[in-house]
């Protein structure tokens, strides 16, 4: 797994060098990640990207990605909730219920084929997605 930021993939030994190195510094690039972090599975593939407290990254990949695919999941993502949702789905966009944040409770992991999500929870997590009953993807 590895960290991308501006562009630049970041392997963990390329991480933890940093934080040794010089802290302060990757402190300012760790609270950017942590906005909005782009995970790659073990095979290098840059297509999934993780939204965490960062709703208008969320929402500006969902209005540029109409056709993709968004997991939805707790913030420490486990086997027993799971859920794959078109972009479009009514549930995952627009106004959130109880005008509370997308990505705050949640995670969105986003991707332009039910595929490299897949690839996502089978390697970080071990267990397949469910898909909506709403959107159906």
């Amino acid at each position: 797994m590895g960290v991308k930021y501006n562009g630049i993939i970041f392997s963990p030994e390329e991480v933890a060098d940093a934080v040794f190195a010089n802290p302060r510094w990757f402190g300012g690039i760790l609270a950017d990640i942590k906005r909005s972090a782009r995970l790659f599975p073990p095979d290098g593939s840059p297509d999934v990207v993780e939204f965490r407290d960062d709703d208008e990254g969320y929402l500006r990949w969902l209005a540029e990605h109409p056709g993709g695919y968004v997991l939805n999941c707790h913030r420490k993502p486990t086997a027993n909730y799971l859920v794959i949702h078109r972009a479009t789905c009514r549930s995952i966009s627009g106004t959130p219920a109880r005008g509370r944040r997308w990505t705050a409770e949640y995670i969105k992991v986003c991707a332009v084929t039910v595929t490299d999500i897949d690839r996502w929870t089978s390697a970080l997590i071990g267990a397949p997605g469910q898909t909506c009953a709403q959107c159906e993807p």
